[in-house]
C-alpha cells in the first residue's frame, strides 16, 4: 500500500529532470485506491546543449507547457536533481555512530568529490556493514553537488510557478518507488536489481530489503545506441531515435526498409538495429556484471537473479534479450506503479502499460506519503 497523505488526496507532483526532458506526475487517493491524476512528459530537442541558459530556458517552457495542458493540482513539487551534476563515490569508513558518521563523510568527501571551493551540498547512503580484511567497515556512497548546480535547478523550477519542497536524486527515488513492493522476510534478505537505461547513461541499483547497498553510473545510454547504429547506416541520430523508438512500440514506418538498405532488403529493420547495437550492449552488460562481481563479494550474499529494466531505453526488446542472454539473468521490463489507476483520458502518455520510462517520477510522489516511503538516508 501507498498509505495516505497527511494534509489531502493529491500528491505533490514528481518532476524528474533528466537528459531527454522533464516528466511530470501526480497521484490522487479515489475511492481508497490510487490513481494517476496527470502526468506528461516534455522531450528536450537534440539541438539543446547538455547544460547551460539555453537549456534551462528549454525546460522552463517545455514544463509551462505541461503544466497548461494538463490537470496538475496545487504547485507544491518534489524534482530529482539530473545525474549529470550529482558526483557519486563509493568509499568504506570505520564503524561509528551514525551522528558521528555524518560528520565524518563531509571531511571524506572533500578528498574524494571535486566539487571545487565555490560551496557544495554533500549527502551519503549508508550501504551497510562489509568485511575488510580482519575489520568491519561501514560502505558508504557520497553524494555531491556544487550550490551553483543546485541554485540553477531550483532557478528552473521556481521560474514555472512550481514552489519546490524536496529535492531527491536517482538512487533514493527508484529506490523508494520499488522498496514498497519489497515485504516478505525472504525478499528483505535478498538482492534486488535495477537497471535504468537513459538517453546519456545508464545507472545500476541493488536493494538489500530497503537498503540501498550499490550505485553506479555506467557511460551508455540512449544516445550511444543511436549513434552506433547512425554510424552502420549513415542516417542522422534523429532518424535513427525515429526507427528505434517505433521498434520499440511494436511498429515501422513503410520507408524504413528503404533507409537502412535501399532496394535490397537484405535483412529486416530490427535484425540491422540489434547487429549495429551489439558492440554497445556488450560493453553494457559486462559493466553490469563487474557490478554484480563488486557486490557479491563486498556483501557476500547471492547475487540477484533477476533485473528489473527501467528508464527511457527500457521498451528496446532487443536490449532486454541481449542482457537477459549475456547476464545469465531473467531482466524483465518493470512496472513501477503496479495496482495505481492510468485510465484517465488526461493522461497525456503514449504508453500506459508497465511506463518504466516513469520510475524516477514515481518514487517522487511517494516522497511525501506518511506511510510507505523507506529511511533512505541521503535525499536532499
Amino acid at each position: 500500500m501507498l498509505g495516505a497523505l497527511k494534509k489531502h488526496d493529491h500528491t505533490p507532483i514528481g518532476l524528474d529532470l533528466g537528459a531527454s526532458g522533464a516528466k511530470m506526475l501526480q497521484l490522487v487517493r479515489v475511492d481508497g485506491g490510487w490513481s494517476i491524476n496527470a502526468c506528461g512528459r516534455y522531450d528536450l530537442p537534440r539541438s539543446v546543449p547538455a547544460d547551460g541558459p539555453q537549456r534551462q530556458e528549454a525546460l522552463t517552457e517545455g514544463i509551462r507547457a505541461l503544466l497548461a495542458s494538463s490537470p496538475f493540482h496545487g504547485r507544491d513539487v518534489v524534482s530529482c536533481l539530473p545525474v549529470s551534476v550529482v558526483q557519486y563515490k563509493n568509499t568504506r569508513m570505520p564503524q561509528m555512530p551514525a551522528d558521528e558518521l555524518a560528520q565524518a563523510v563531509q571531511w571524506e568527501a572533500q578528498d574524494r568529490l571535486q566539487l571545487g571551493d565555490q560551496g557544495a551540498k554533500i549527502q551519503h547512503l549508508d550501504a551497510g556493514d562489509v568485511r575488510q580484511g580482519d575489520q568491519t567497515r561501514r560502505e558508504v556512497i557520497l553524494m555531491g553537488v556544487t550550490d551553483a548546480a543546485l541554485r540553477d535547478h531550483i532557478h528552473v523550477i521556481n521560474s514555472t510557478g512550481l514552489n519546490p519542497v524536496s529535492v531527491d536524486v536517482t538512487p533514493t527515488a527508484i529506490a523508494r518507488c520499488f522498496a514498497r513492493n519489497i515485504r516478505r522476510q525472504a525478499d528483505m534478505e535478498a538482492g534486488h536489481l535495477f537497471i535504468d537505461v537513459g538517453r546519456s547513461c545508464s545507472k545500476v541499483i541493488i536493494l538489500r530489503g530497503h537498503t540501498i547497498s550499490f550505485f553506479k553510473l555506467i557511460d551508455i545510454g540512449g544516445d550511444h545506441l543511436d549513434a552506433a547504429v547512425a554510424e552502420n547506416v549513415n542516417l542522422s541520430h534523429d532518424e535513427v531515435a525515429s526507427i528505434r523508438r517505433r521498434l520499440a512500440d511494436g511498429r515501422t514506418a513503410e520507408d524504413d526498409d528503404g533507409k537502412l538498405f535501399g532496394s535490397s532488403r537484405r535483412d529486416s529493420v530490427k535484425q540491422a538495429v540489434g547487429e549495429a547495437v551489439r558492440a554497445v550492449v556488450s560493453t553494457l552488460a559486462r559493466e553490469i556484471g563487474l557490478c554484480l562481481r563488486y557486490y557479491s563479494v563486498t556483501f557476500r550474499g547471492a547475487r540477484p537473479t533477476v533485473a528489473q529494466l527501467v528508464g527511457g531505453e527500457a521498451h528496446d526488446a532487443h536490449l532486454v534479450g541481449s542482457l537477459t542472454d549475456q547476464l545469465d539473468l531473467d531482466v524483465q521490463v518493470a512496472d513501477p506503479l503496479p495496482g495505481i489507476d492510468r485510465s484517465h483520458p488526461a493522461i497525456a502518455i503514449e504508453r500506459r502499460d508497465l511506463m518504466p520510462e516513469w520510475a524516477v517520477a514515481g518514487g517522487l510522489v511517494m516522497r511525501r506519503l506518511r506511510h510507505g516511503v523507506w529511511p533512505m538516508r541521503g535525499a536532499a
